[in-house]
């Protein structure tokens, strides 16, 4: 990757002079950033990107490669963060189907000015390595995150639903953790402290209602917020579960504008 001054200076250059260009000729001063480190793909890639984002009509963008160093950028107009996100969600699991087993590097960041994004790729492209046999989304933001950020941990099955959740809620100013199942989740709330557990009902080996119990058992000072946000829409259960001591309980699918005023309303 980017590792030294003279390997930056052929791609670098261009592509913040793009930025700039973009930036400066839009009104609203937003582009959402998506870096993916493309190995030995980079040319496949690049025309199923294309090709995905040409078909979705709604999407102004820019795409630039540079082979040497194995990066795609895409750049998009009017992008928000949140957006930029979903974006790259969309066209990880793209190249997931359409090259199984190649692992899926992303980077996103939404700026407002080349200064900006110069800022926060400087010396931090170097990360969108391929480290060992997993896919990853980072946010180049994380950095802003403040010191005294409401912990949470997600708990769900779905690691998609669990990516999202980690990205969007970091975006918010929270610090995510995760957990596939009740029994790795309350390894961690044993071993750490959590402001708000965010759990699915349908969790393998102890199920979501038992999961809630044991928590509540467990005595915590100060006891964890927890928040339900689950594909059982039965009403029954949503009432046992407010019974239960249950702070909110949200159904799937979910509006993030809607799950961060629950979360917010919480606190």
């Amino acid at each position: 990757m980017l590792h030294t001054a003279e390997q930056q200076s052929e791609f670098v250059p261009s592509f913040k002079q793009t930025v700039h260009h973009l930036c400066s000729n839009d009104p609203e001063h937003q582009l959402g950033i998506i870096f993916i480190h493309a190995g030995s793909m980079g040319r496949a890639w690049e025309g199923e990107i294309s090709n995905w984002l040409k078909a979705e009509r709604t999407i102004s963008f820019e795409l630039m490669i540079d082979d040497s160093h194995h990066l795609i950028a895409i750049m998009l107009r009017r992008a928000a963060l949140d957006e930029t996100h979903y974006y790259a969600l969309q066209l990880k699991m793209l190249l997931e189907q359409k090259f199984a087993g190649q692992p899926i590097v992303c980077a996103i960041a939404a700026v407002a000015d080349a200064a900006e994004i110069e800022e926060l790729i400087e010396g931090r492209l170097a990360e969108l390595t391929v480290g060992g046999a997993y896919s990853d989304i980072r946010v180049l933001h994380d950095e802003l995150r403040p010191m005294d950020a409401r912990r949470i941990l997600v708990v769900d099955h779905d690691e998609s639903v669990r990516e999202f959740l980690n990205i969007w809620l970091t975006m918010k100013g929270y610090e995510v953790y995760e957990a596939e199942d009740a029994y790795s989740a309350l390894d961690r709330i044993h071993s750490e402290p959590f402001d708000l557990i965010l759990t699915e009902l349908n969790l393998y080996g102890i199920n979501g209602l038992p999961f809630i119990s044991h928590i509540q058992k467990m005595n915590l000072n100060p006891a964890p917020k927890i928040v339900i946000l689950s594909e059982q829409r039965v009403e029954q259960t949503i009432d046992y579960c407010y019974q239960q001591g249950v702070n909110d309980y949200i159904t799937k699918p979910f509006s993030p504008v809607e799950l961060d005023e629950r979360l917010s309303r919480c606190f």
